[in-house]
């Protein structure tokens, strides 16, 4: 709808919009997005690895090092 086009352009955040088909669609600071992503990624390594840290780095292809800064990060066991 072309009158909800404008009062989304009119918005005061349009700076955080961006356009999607014929939608602008609000979303999240990149950093949010990635950490969010990357959460998921070793949560998913960490089943994986039925919660060996070694073999989930070694699967992340990280350090162990840094995944353990990661879980810890995440605050995750």
């Amino acid at each position: 709808n072309a009158s909800e086009d404008k009062t989304v352009l009119e918005n005061k955040e349009a700076n955080k919009l961006f356009r999607s088909g014929n939608a602008f669609v609000k979303t999240k600071p990149i950093k949010t997005i990635l950490e969010d992503m990357e959460m998921k990624l070793i949560e998913e390594a960490m089943l994986i690895s039925k919660g060996n840290v070694k073999r989930a780095a070694e699967y992340l292809e990280i350090p162990r090092q840094t995944l353990q800064q990661k879980l810890k990060k995440y605050k995750r066991p």
